[in-house]
């Protein structure tokens, strides 16, 4: 995959979660490099897989899930 653009969200995504196939990492990182746009995005993606996994782990804990 090469990025002409900006990176699709849903890859974006797909990197903050390490689901993303490691073809595509590289051109990613690559894209990342040099897209100050992307890298935000990217921020804003690690972020919302940070509080969707603390609440996972909070809902886990309380029995609230069961």
């Amino acid at each position: 995959m090469v990025f002409v653009e900006h990176a699709a969200e849903d890859d974006l995504e797909r990197y903050a979660m390490r689901t993303l196939p490691a073809p595509e990492v590289e051109s990613l990182e690559e894209h990342l490099l040099i897209c100050g746009g992307c890298r935000d995005r990217l921020t804003a993606a690690d972020e919302y897989v940070a509080a969707m996994h603390s609440a996972a782990v909070t809902i886990r804990e309380s029995g609230e899930g069961e």
